[in-house]
């Protein structure tokens, strides 16, 4: 319950390096153990090679591209994997492989995509999963992969972007799944990578509102907060 909850501070500083997974246990009233991984939360090394990376698509056939900005003289490549095993390995920003397993709600196959970054002696990769998905709506019916699905929806807002209504949100990220809801609208408050990657690998879609942006002179702010979310929404 989320009655359950309380905030609470400690020091981690002697337990993290760079690559550092840290997953915290909270045990409450009703003796269920909820986990959260704060992997995503954890700034330990920053890239200097790869200015920027994204997706620009992952689709139904295969077909994939990238879009990576780096500093002058890099090169780079991509390597591919499904369930830790090495898939392909390409050097162009757009490839199509033979055979995919799709990406939907029931199913939700992920793959994870290496970019690696060389200059000289100095090498670099920046880590992120992929979905080959399509979706349409046609007729006002909501298509996946050329399959009508039902959608099971479930709004959540919050007024603050605290990490503890992040934590409470992934918590119980499982849970919603399990009862049957495969779509959360959420406000922009309660999304980053955590929550992102939490929602892609259950198979949850989700659709995110972007209104309640601070006014005065935090507004600077909250607007750079915005674009910071969309681009990761786009990745």
């Amino acid at each position: 319950r989320l009655d359950d909850f309380s905030n609470t501070e400690f020091d981690i500083t002697d337990h993290v390096k760079a690559s550092s997974r840290i997953l915290i246990s909270v045990e409450n009233s009703d003796d269920v153990d909820h986990y959260l991984d704060m992997s995503s939360y954890l700034k330990t090394e920053e890239l200097s090679l790869i200015d920027d990376a994204y997706l620009i698509y992952s689709r139904f056939d295969g077909s994939i591209a990238f879009n990576v900005q780096c500093k002058e003289g890099c090169h780079i490549s991509y390597q591919l994997f499904y369930d830790d095993e090495k898939i392909s390995s390409f050097e162009d920003d757009n490839f199509k492989l033979d055979t995919v397993r799709n990406y939907d709600d029931v199913h939700p196959d992920l793959y994870s995509v290496d970019i690696i970054a060389r200059k000289d002696e100095q090498q670099e990769v920046c880590s992120f999963d992929v979905g080959f998905i399509d979706k349409e709506i046609i007729d006002g019916h909501f298509f996946i992969n050329n399959e009508r699905r039902y959608l099971k929806g479930l709004k959540l807002s919050s007024s603050s972007s605290s990490l503890s209504d992040k934590m409470i949100l992934s918590s119980y990220i499982k849970e919603i799944k399990e009862n049957g809801i495969n779509l959360l609208y959420l406000s922009y408050r309660l999304i980053d990578d955590n929550i992102i990657s939490s929602l892609d690998k259950l198979g949850i879609f989700y659709i995110v509102e972007l209104s309640g942006l601070k006014d005065g002179d935090d507004m600077k702010d909250d607007y750079q907060s915005l674009i910071s979310l969309v681009k990761k929404i786009i990745k």
